[in-house]
């Protein structure tokens, strides 16, 4: 396998199902690694107005939670506070997002920026915490959370799914690209059923997270891996590692 390959995804058929905004960027990077990439958005967002009894929860709070860069977008484009409580960000396009607004210093969960290496260095003890998440969104955060503080849900964000059909005109992927368990909740509701059996056993998920790869894996899905953290460019190094193995392999 030549290691100085200028395009490790040469030949590579993706399923990238992240919204446009994401797809903008990701697209001309995977072009330049020689990959083909569809677009099949299944996930997008919307702000949920917030109740002046949320609000007032956020004025109270010691600590503000902000579980993703779209959190931060639809919570400041309502709230304008004079940042007093404390600030946590999970995942570093979270803290890029609030780095931009916030001037005070703030918690950044580790790698792999998720729930749990958050709940592994941070464990407040009766805290008012505003947990600023999308509409039912990070249950196990709340409900860690919940046994020693009093916590808050502020629904900042709906997501929904864009695409109401499979696109029939899209040849087969040699890998799809998910970012959360709910995309793969929207891909199964809207794939065929002998599509979905044939991906079911030719296709490899390229989860961003071990969580949805376990997912996938109870969908169905035989062939699934997982970036080392939560984060697109970590997605995308694990989708490189894997096709140039699989090109070492048939050469």
């Amino acid at each position: 396998m030549n290691t100085e390959n200028k395009y490790p995804l040469q030949g590579c058929r993706i399923l990238y199902t992240r919204s446009k905004q994401h797809w903008l960027q990701a697209e001309p990077l995977l072009r330049q690694l020689g990959a083909q990439p569809y677009h099949l958005p299944l996930l997008d967002t919307k702000m949920q107005p917030l109740s002046a009894k949320a609000l007032e929860q956020c004025r109270k709070a010691d600590d503000l939670v902000f579980v993703s860069a779209q959190a931060v977008q639809h919570f400041l484009a309502q709230y304008q506070p004079v940042f007093q409580q404390n600030l946590i960000a999970i995942g570093m396009k979270t803290a890029d997002a609030l780095t931009a607004h916030a001037q005070t210093r703030f918690l950044v969960a580790p790698p792999p920026y998720n729930s749990e290496a958050l709940l592994r260095i941070w464990q407040p003890q009766r805290h008012k915490i505003a947990l600023i998440a999308a509409e039912g969104g990070r249950d196990l955060l709340y409900t860690t959370l919940s046994e020693d503080n009093e916590v808050y849900r502020i629904d900042t964000y709906q997501r929904f799914n864009p695409t109401h059909a499979w696109n029939f005109e899209m040849p087969l992927p040699h890998c799809i690209l998910l970012a959360s368990v709910q995309t793969l909740a929207h891909f199964l509701a809207i794939t065929p059923q002998n599509m979905l059996k044939l991906l079911q056993c030719r296709a490899v998920i390229v989860a961003l997270s071990p969580r949805i790869m376990q997912a996938a894996v109870h969908a169905g899905f035989l062939h699934c891996i997982s970036a080392q953290y939560a984060d697109e460019r970590h997605l995308i190094s694990c989708l490189e590692q894997w096709w140039l193995s699989t090109q070492g392999d048939s050469s």
